[in-house]
């Protein structure tokens, strides 16, 4: 159940992270569509910057 979680959140933050960064779409956009606050969006969008970071993910290959 841990597993599960963990890995909603990550996909989470990815998602908020490349939909703010790379396509440029606004927070509060997000907030609505994924039903979340604009504070929660901002924090999975950090959370996606460090594993994207930390995992050399990209969402389009270079």
């Amino acid at each position: 159940f841990e597993i599960m979680i963990l890995v909603h959140v990550k996909a989470k933050s990815l998602l908020c992270y490349w939909a703010v960064r790379d396509l440029g779409i606004g927070m509060a956009q997000i907030a609505r569509r994924l039903n979340l606050s604009l504070a929660g969006v901002s924090q999975s969008v950090k959370r996606g910057e460090t594993i994207v970071q930390q995992k050399g993910y990209n969402l389009i290959d270079p």
